[in-house]
Protein backbone atom coordinates (compact mmCIF):
# COMPACT_ATOMS: atom_id res chain seq x y z
CA UNK A 1 0.00 0.00 0.00
CA UNK A 2 2.78 2.42 0.86
CA UNK A 3 4.41 1.84 -2.50
CA UNK A 4 1.19 2.68 -4.33
CA UNK A 5 0.74 5.80 -2.24
CA UNK A 6 4.30 6.88 -3.01
CA UNK A 7 3.70 6.25 -6.71
CA UNK A 8 0.59 8.48 -6.66
CA UNK A 9 2.46 11.26 -4.85
CA UNK A 10 5.29 11.01 -7.37
CA UNK A 11 2.72 11.13 -10.18
CA UNK A 12 1.19 14.29 -8.69
CA UNK A 13 4.62 15.92 -8.49
CA UNK A 14 5.45 14.90 -12.07
CA UNK A 15 2.08 16.17 -13.31
CA UNK A 16 2.48 19.46 -11.49
CA UNK A 17 5.98 19.86 -12.95
CA UNK A 18 4.66 19.08 -16.43
CA UNK A 19 1.91 21.70 -16.09
CA UNK A 20 4.50 24.36 -15.31
CA UNK A 21 6.32 23.76 -18.60
CA UNK A 22 5.49 26.08 -21.47
CA UNK A 23 5.12 23.43 -24.14
CA UNK A 24 4.36 19.80 -23.48
CA UNK A 25 4.13 17.04 -26.04
CA UNK A 26 0.86 15.14 -26.19
CA UNK A 27 2.74 11.89 -25.59
CA UNK A 28 3.75 13.17 -22.15
CA UNK A 29 0.08 13.57 -21.16
CA UNK A 30 -0.70 10.08 -22.46
CA UNK A 31 2.25 8.69 -20.54
CA UNK A 32 1.09 10.34 -17.29
CA UNK A 33 -2.45 9.01 -17.78
CA UNK A 34 -1.07 5.54 -18.40
CA UNK A 35 0.99 5.73 -15.20
CA UNK A 36 -2.10 6.75 -13.22
CA UNK A 37 -4.13 3.93 -14.78
CA UNK A 38 -1.36 1.44 -14.02
CA UNK A 39 -1.31 2.43 -10.34
CA UNK A 40 -5.08 1.95 -10.13
CA UNK A 41 -4.75 -1.43 -11.85
CA UNK A 42 -2.01 -2.39 -9.36
CA UNK A 43 -4.41 -1.51 -6.54
CA UNK A 44 -7.07 -3.69 -8.16
CA UNK A 45 -4.59 -6.57 -8.30
CA UNK A 46 -3.76 -5.93 -4.63
CA UNK A 47 -7.47 -6.20 -3.81
CA UNK A 48 -7.87 -9.47 -5.70
CA UNK A 49 -4.77 -11.01 -4.12
CA UNK A 50 -5.32 -9.98 -0.50
CA UNK A 51 -9.09 -9.80 -0.07
CA UNK A 52 -9.38 -13.37 1.23
CA UNK A 53 -6.56 -12.88 3.74
CA UNK A 54 -8.10 -9.62 4.93
CA UNK A 55 -11.53 -11.22 5.30
CA UNK A 56 -9.90 -14.04 7.24
CA UNK A 57 -8.21 -11.53 9.54
CA UNK A 58 -11.50 -9.68 10.15
CA UNK A 59 -13.33 -12.93 10.91
CA UNK A 60 -10.45 -14.07 13.10
CA UNK A 61 -10.59 -10.91 15.19
CA UNK A 62 -14.36 -11.25 15.55
CA UNK A 63 -14.34 -14.97 16.39
CA UNK A 64 -11.37 -14.78 18.76
CA UNK A 65 -12.89 -11.85 20.60
CA UNK A 66 -16.07 -13.82 21.25
CA UNK A 67 -14.13 -16.96 22.15
CA UNK A 68 -11.98 -14.99 24.60
CA UNK A 69 -15.09 -13.51 26.20
CA UNK A 70 -16.68 -16.96 26.52
CA UNK A 71 -13.49 -18.45 27.99
CA UNK A 72 -13.30 -15.64 30.51
CA UNK A 73 -16.97 -16.15 31.44
CA UNK A 74 -16.44 -19.91 31.92
CA UNK A 75 -13.32 -19.38 34.03
CA UNK A 76 -15.16 -16.84 36.17
CA UNK A 77 -17.71 -19.56 37.07
CA UNK A 78 -14.98 -21.72 38.64
CA UNK A 79 -14.30 -21.52 42.38
CA UNK A 80 -11.92 -18.79 43.42
CA UNK A 81 -8.92 -21.09 43.99
CA UNK A 82 -9.04 -22.21 40.32
CA UNK A 83 -9.52 -18.77 38.85
CA UNK A 84 -6.41 -17.31 37.29
CA UNK A 85 -6.37 -13.53 37.63
CA UNK A 86 -3.95 -13.02 34.78
CA UNK A 87 -6.23 -14.81 32.31
CA UNK A 88 -8.23 -11.65 31.62
CA UNK A 89 -5.06 -9.70 30.94
CA UNK A 90 -3.69 -12.39 28.64
CA UNK A 91 -6.91 -12.64 26.65
CA UNK A 92 -7.10 -8.85 26.34
CA UNK A 93 -3.53 -8.66 25.05
CA UNK A 94 -4.18 -11.38 22.48
CA UNK A 95 -7.30 -9.60 21.27
CA UNK A 96 -5.55 -6.23 21.09
CA UNK A 97 -2.70 -7.72 19.05
CA UNK A 98 -5.12 -8.87 16.36
CA UNK A 99 -7.12 -5.66 16.47
CA UNK A 100 -4.02 -3.45 16.21
CA UNK A 101 -2.79 -5.44 13.22
CA UNK A 102 -6.15 -4.95 11.49
CA UNK A 103 -6.20 -1.25 12.44
CA UNK A 104 -2.78 -0.70 10.84
CA UNK A 105 -4.00 -2.29 7.62
CA UNK A 106 -7.18 -0.18 7.64
CA UNK A 107 -5.19 2.98 8.31
CA UNK A 108 -2.86 2.20 5.41
CA UNK A 109 -5.82 1.65 3.06
CA UNK A 110 -7.47 4.85 4.23
CA UNK A 111 -4.29 6.84 3.60
CA UNK A 112 -4.22 5.48 0.05
CA UNK A 113 -7.89 6.42 -0.43
CA UNK A 114 -7.13 9.96 0.72
CA UNK A 115 -4.23 10.20 -1.72
CA UNK A 116 -6.47 9.06 -4.58
CA UNK A 117 -9.12 11.59 -3.54
CA UNK A 118 -6.42 14.24 -3.52
CA UNK A 119 -5.56 13.41 -7.14
CA UNK A 120 -9.19 14.07 -8.06
CA UNK A 121 -9.10 17.39 -6.20
CA UNK A 122 -5.75 18.22 -7.80
CA UNK A 123 -7.17 17.54 -11.27
CA UNK A 124 -10.21 19.72 -10.54
CA UNK A 125 -8.06 22.58 -9.27
CA UNK A 126 -5.75 22.35 -12.29
CA UNK A 127 -8.75 22.46 -14.64
CA UNK A 128 -9.79 25.72 -13.00
CA UNK A 129 -6.50 27.34 -14.02
CA UNK A 130 -5.43 28.56 -17.43
CA UNK A 131 -4.04 25.41 -19.10
CA UNK A 132 -3.89 24.06 -22.62
CA UNK A 133 -6.67 22.02 -24.20
CA UNK A 134 -4.54 18.87 -24.06
CA UNK A 135 -3.90 19.38 -20.34
CA UNK A 136 -7.59 20.03 -19.73
CA UNK A 137 -8.48 16.81 -21.60
CA UNK A 138 -5.85 14.95 -19.57
CA UNK A 139 -7.29 16.13 -16.24
CA UNK A 140 -10.82 15.27 -17.37
CA UNK A 141 -9.61 11.78 -18.24
CA UNK A 142 -7.92 11.48 -14.84
CA UNK A 143 -11.18 12.36 -13.11
CA UNK A 144 -13.15 9.94 -15.30
CA UNK A 145 -10.65 7.17 -14.66
CA UNK A 146 -10.83 7.71 -10.92
CA UNK A 147 -14.62 7.59 -11.02
CA UNK A 148 -14.84 4.59 -13.34
CA UNK A 149 -11.97 2.39 -12.16
CA UNK A 150 -11.26 3.18 -8.50
CA UNK A 151 -13.30 1.69 -5.68
CA UNK A 152 -12.52 1.03 -2.04
CA UNK A 153 -11.39 -2.41 -1.07
CA UNK A 154 -14.20 -4.69 0.03
CA UNK A 155 -12.89 -7.96 1.41
CA UNK A 156 -14.82 -10.49 -0.70
CA UNK A 157 -17.59 -7.91 -0.97
CA UNK A 158 -18.51 -8.29 2.72
CA UNK A 159 -16.67 -5.56 4.59
CA UNK A 160 -15.29 -2.28 3.32
CA UNK A 161 -11.66 -1.94 4.42
CA UNK A 162 -11.34 1.66 5.58
CA UNK A 163 -10.66 3.58 8.78
CA UNK A 164 -14.14 2.81 10.15
CA UNK A 165 -13.73 -0.99 9.98
CA UNK A 166 -12.12 -1.37 13.44
CA UNK A 167 -14.94 0.73 14.93
CA UNK A 168 -17.62 -1.31 13.19
CA UNK A 169 -15.89 -4.51 14.28
CA UNK A 170 -15.61 -3.29 17.89
CA UNK A 171 -19.30 -2.40 17.86
CA UNK A 172 -20.19 -5.87 16.59
CA UNK A 173 -18.01 -7.58 19.20
CA UNK A 174 -19.55 -5.43 21.94
CA UNK A 175 -23.06 -6.33 20.81
CA UNK A 176 -22.35 -10.06 20.82
CA UNK A 177 -20.50 -9.80 24.13
CA UNK A 178 -23.65 -8.35 25.65
CA UNK A 179 -25.62 -11.26 24.21
CA UNK A 180 -23.19 -13.73 25.79
CA UNK A 181 -23.44 -11.92 29.11
CA UNK A 182 -27.23 -12.08 28.93
CA UNK A 183 -27.04 -15.86 28.62
CA UNK A 184 -24.92 -15.97 31.78
CA UNK A 185 -26.97 -13.64 33.96
CA UNK A 186 -30.51 -14.23 32.75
Amino acid sequence: MKFLKIQIRTWIYETNTTCELAEVESTKWKELLEIYTNVLEAFDIYIRVYQIQILYQVLEVFAHALIYVEVFIEFSKLPVEYTVSWLGLLLTIMLLKNLISLTILCFSCDEFYKTIDYTNDFAASMMATDISQEARRFFKNVRRTKTAVFHKMAACGLVCVDAALPLRLSSLVTTYTLVLLQFVFL
